[in-house]
């Protein structure tokens, strides 16, 4: 049987190379620039210790699609610096131990059962047959097999009319007998919206995918080449801005990662007339493995995006991803916490019920927090925080903070 530990580093591992071989095409350039024929009313620049924000934005009502030429409009601009670090938040962890990720591209196509030999097919999951697809999907990615081992090649048609060639790429999980290709492309503001088809192309066969995108008024986040794109706010709406990376030339938590994900900072601004925000950083991100970026509003709304699609996690009180079933961590990286009842095991492991139990902990005792927390969601609904801790006398270890409805540690 497969242990949480093993289950982890596989996990770990399957999503860390498919990360490394996925890759972006036909990204739109982000610009601060709004349709030339929509007002604008200058507000006051706001600023902090970390970031400039430049925003111009009245209090107008949303509408569909604002753009006159049919496309996605490019939304107002929030600077945000990677320099803010010493000034976290009450309400922001400095930093947490969360693994998972995947990506796309040619590299996550496998092979799959033909439904008829000799002709190349779809895989069904990367099949839109007409869908009608939001922007902020931002890449789409599909997966064909049955090629023969021929010239292939792909193209797209724009809302216009324009081709375009799509780069393809021979996935290397192809089979003998059974090769299998992937290609992707990207959307975002200055996409055009409406109908969209893509064709493919081998060996005198051709087989094509059709879907419709369009603007999304719930809220969503994407990524794009330099920084974060936010949908759906209110327009005028004020936004808070979190910032946090995976920093690699930091020390896992546990051997199975790399690096560590900490706070970078923090940034207030506004949503614009059509309900969009764009968060672009002053600062090369080339030094982070992944750039994670949280939006939440004052009307309570919240999202996120990443660098690399990822399942969301938390990093603050504010936001609830996957340890939405855990309580809110109240504990901090160097406080003294104080044990609300006997019986809390210490382990060797930051993974709930792995490793080996050094100890127990009582009622009353005062531990020192040396590191964490780690988010241990292997149970979705029973979601745990885990602290390092290290007693008076030198017991040192992984305890859990609290279950879904007890906190077993107080600062």
């Amino acid at each position: 049987m497969i242990n949480k530990k093993s289950f982890l580093v596989i996990l770990t591992v399957l999503f860390s190379t498919v990360l490394a071989c996925s890759t972006l095409t036909g990204l739109p350039e982000p610009s601060a620039q709004l349709p030339a024929d929509t007002p604008t009313e200058p507000v006051p620049a706001t600023e902090t210790p970390s970031m400039v924000v430049e925003t111009a934005i009245p209090q107008t009502e949303k509408t569909e699609i604002p753009s006159p030429d049919n496309s996605v409009p490019i939304p107002e601009s929030i600077d945000i610096s990677l320099n803010g670090s010493n000034n976290v938040p009450d309400d922001v962890l400095e930093q947490i131990g969360m693994y998972f990720g995947f990506g796309g591209g040619g590299d996550a196509c496998f092979p799959f059962e033909l439904n008829q030999s000799g002709a190349i097919e779809w895989d069904e999951y990367t099949f839109y047959n007409g869908e009608r697809v939001p922007v902020t999907d931002q890449r789409l990615v599909w997966c064909a097999c049955g090629l023969d081992t021929g010239g292939t090649e792909a193209s797209l048609t724009l809302p216009d009319g324009e081709i375009k060639p799509i780069e393809v790429e021979d996935s290397p999980n192809s089979e003998p007998g059974n090769r299998c290709v992937g290609m992707d492309y990207s959307f975002g503001p200055g996409s055009l919206v409406g109908p969209y088809k893509i064709t493919l192309t081998n060996a005198g066969q051709q087989i094509s995918d059709e879907f419709t995108l369009f603007i999304p008024q719930e809220l969503t986040g994407a990524w794009m080449d330099d920084g974060a794109w936010f949908v759906g706010f209110d327009p005028g709406e004020e936004i808070r801005i979190l910032a946090f990376g995976n920093d690699m030339t930091l020390p896992s938590m546990d051997e199975y990662g790399e690096g560590r994900w900490i706070f970078l900072s923090e940034a207030w601004g506004k949503a614009d007339q059509n309900g969009m925000v764009f968060v672009r950083f002053e600062e090369s991100l080339e030094d982070f493995n992944d750039v994670y970026v949280t939006a939440t509003g004052d009307n309570g709304g919240q999202t996120f995006a990443s660098t690399t699609p990822m399942y969301g996690f938390l990093i603050s009180d504010t936001f609830s991803m996957v340890c939405d079933t855990a309580l809110t961590p109240r504990l901090r990286l160097g406080n003294t916490a104080v044990v609300t009842q006997d019986g809390i095991r210490v382990s060797d492991d930051l993974v709930h019920d792995s490793g080996e139990i050094l100890g127990e902990l009582y009622a009353g005792m005062q531990v020192e927090v040396i590191d964490g927390p780690f988010c241990d969601n292997w149970l979705p609904e029973q979601a745990e925080w885990r602290w390092k801790i290290i007693t008076p006398d030198g017991l040192s270890g992984w305890v859990t903070e609290s279950d879904s409805g007890t906190y077993f540690l107080e600062p």
